[in-house]
């Protein structure tokens, strides 16, 4: 039996070079702006078939369907959906407050709890032109007396592969652009 020696070389190069992208656009840095926005940018499909797909009564339910990118909580953590080592989440939801109104609101009522705040809160968003209201879950799960007519999951579900495929290309061209940069 013959004997084959070789040896590789590099490694240590590689795993450094892989360290310093991980530093420069991954997302465990607050400074980092490559993964939330990029997760927000491949969302925006699920978020155009979702407003398609929303009834259009007073238009309030289609134009309160956003996009939130942001690290997962540990309470995010609880869902079956994300996992620990999940670094960032991208949501579409029809409860997208701004984060200044929310930095506003609690401003404005910070000795208040309970039941007394969420109604506070709900005053001060309907204030500013948000709904905040249970239709979007009465549309999407039904009640006791109206039927589901679901416009989250399909659009969601419709958009998969699309979503997977657009991050997966603003992912590849940052990278490209790290590269680029680095190789100078």
């Amino acid at each position: 039996m013959a004997e084959t020696k070789f040896q590789i070389t590099g490694i240590k190069e590689t795993l450094d070079v892989f360290k310093m992208l991980a530093d420069e656009i991954g997302d465990k840095k607050a400074t980092s702006k490559v993964l939330l926005p990029a997760m927000k940018e491949a969302m925006l499909r699920v978020q155009s078939v979702a407003r398609m797909l929303a009834p259009s009564d007073t238009g309030k339910l289609r134009q309160s369907i956003g996009i939130i990118a942001r690290r997962p909580t540990n309470r995010d953590k609880k869902s079956q959906y994300v996992k620990n080592s999940d670094m960032a989440i991208a949501i579409v939801s029809t409860k997208v407050i701004p984060k200044h109104l929310n930095k506003e609101f609690t401003k404005l009522h910070k000795g208040i709890k309970g039941k007394e705040r969420a109604s506070a809160k709900r005053a001060f968003l309907t204030e500013h032109g948000i709904a905040y209201d249970q239709r979007a879950i009465a549309q999407e799960f039904g009640t006791a007396t109206v039927s589901a007519k679901p416009f989250m999951r399909p659009a969601l579900e419709s958009q998969t592969t699309a979503v997977v495929s657009t991050l997966g290309s603003i992912l590849k061209l940052k990278i490209e652009q790290y590269r680029s940069k680095t190789a100078k």
